[in-house]
Order: C-alpha cells, then structure tokens, then sequence
C-alpha cells in the first residue's frame, strides 16, 4: 500500500508531462485568404482589405470612391512570433509601398506606407471586424 501511494502520484505527473498543449493562438488562412477587416486609422481614413489568391483588394471607405475596390495587388505575408500578421504591398500605379501590422487579438492595425512615393503615413488604427467573404 505504501508503494501504491508513492507510485499513483508519480504516474499521474509523468502522463501530465505527455498531454499536447492546446494551442493558445486561433488558427486563420494561409496567408489570411477569403478573410476581409476592417480599420480605421487615428487621423480618420478608413479602409476595407480583402485578401485572395489574386492578391489584396481594398475600399478607400472615407475616400472620394467609397465602393471602388482597389487591385488586386500581390502581397507579402509573415506571422511574427508575436502572432501578428505583417503585410506588405506594393501599387505600382500610384506608387505606394504599404506594410500593415495587424494584431487580431488587440483589434488594432498598425499602418506604414510611402504614399505616391513622397509622403510619410505612419499611424494606428482601431480592426472594426474580421471575417470571412
């Protein structure tokens, strides 16, 4: 009886120690693909992206065109170890380099980007809402 109750502990750490994690993150589409948000930025422009195998499509919400979808227009994608989804495109038309630093769980979108190659857009926006098109 003795063994048994030194024994029982020791088993039930070593099964504790061979369970899988659960995963803390949600899992989203390679690359976000069929997924659309949301966001408007602190100085007021508000946007539309959807992301799909042609590439990234977006409304200029607050723009003269608010109905006009924007691309396709290829795209890069990385996941950071912080779970954030960094995206980066090029307009070749216009000339705008645009990289977007989204964090889901936060709900914010942090944007940079060269626009028509001269002017400095660098700013925080609030993710409306996520999901699929």
């Amino acid at each position: 009886m003795k063994h048994l109750l030194l024994i029982l502990p020791l088993t039930l750490l070593l099964l504790a120690c061979g369970q899988n994690k659960t995963e803390t993150h949600t899992k989203y589409p390679d690359k976000l693909i069929g997924m659309e948000l949301n966001y408007s930025y602190s100085g007021g422009n508000e946007y539309v992206n959807r992301f799909s195998e042609e590439g990234l499509t977006y409304q200029f919400r607050s723009g003269s065109k608010p109905d006009k979808w924007w691309g396709p227009n290829p795209y890069n994608y990385m996941l950071s170890d912080g779970n954030e989804h960094i995206i980066s495109w090029h307009e070749k038309g216009n000339g705008d380099f645009v990289t977007l630093i989204i964090n889901l769980e936060k709900k914010t979108v942090i944007g940079s980007a060269l626009v028509h190659g001269k002017k400095v857009h660098f700013q925080k926006a609030k993710l409306h809402y996520f999901k699929k098109f």
